[in-house]
């Protein structure tokens, strides 16, 4: 991501950035909430659940080597579970390690959390659906040709998952906003907007 005059200082938009700033919008969402994200140091280890009052418990212990996403959401009122990755830029999300890294990060995830009902933080979210998240930074709205070629690097090896993208814009004065992406016809009925919807046709 290109260097951001802001302030009268240059700041990077970086994968940590993006990620923390469209964290932001999760966390005043109504609907959605936070199970599991990788900041660079903190207590990337746990992706946790929680019980109807509100308590918090730990799912899943990630293992020092083990793969993981860089965010994991809940929207119990849509019985959704949104399995996200995330980079600086879109030209990363579409190496080719990168696309193989991440379907299997979302696939192997998926299906561990399938496998989760008997654990009293998680319960019936054994049984939501998933929808898969890529997330990066730009100065530019993408286009819908862009947006769609950078999904079909994914379709094909998650033919049965809804696939969506969060951009997180800068504007000329360096302030972050992000929007939420996705191609039409393919957001699940009833799931409620994670940020600034831009459905693009």
């Amino acid at each position: 991501m290109d260097l951001i005059q802001a302030n009268g200082s240059t700041f990077r938009v970086t994968e940590e950035l993006a990620r923390w700033r469209f964290e932001l919008e999760i966390k005043a969402s109504e609907n959605w909430w936070i199970a599991f994200t990788n900041p660079t140091a903190g207590p990337w280890k746990r992706l946790m659940g929680r019980k109807n009052d509100g308590t918090m418990g730990e799912v899943h212990r990630f293992q020092r080597d083990e793969d993981r996403p860089d965010l994991v959401l809940v929207c119990d009122a849509a019985r959704e579970i949104a399995i996200i990755e995330a980079k600086d830029t879109l030209e990363k999300l579409i190496v080719k390690s990168q696309v193989i890294k991440s379907v299997g990060v979302i696939t192997n995830l998926a299906r561990l959390l399938s496998e989760k009902s008997d654990n009293s933080y998680w319960r019936e979210r054994a049984h939501y659906g998933i929808v898969a998240g890529l997330l990066w930074a730009s100065v530019d709205d993408t286009s819908a040709k862009s947006f769609d070629a950078m999904v079909k690097h994914y379709r094909d090896e998650l033919p049965r998952v809804a696939i969506f993208g969060v951009e997180v814009l800068k504007d000329p004065t360096g302030q972050l906003s992000c929007r939420e992406l996705w191609a039409p016809r393919t957001r699940p009925e009833g799931m409620p907007a994670m940020c600034r919807p831009a459905c693009l046709s």
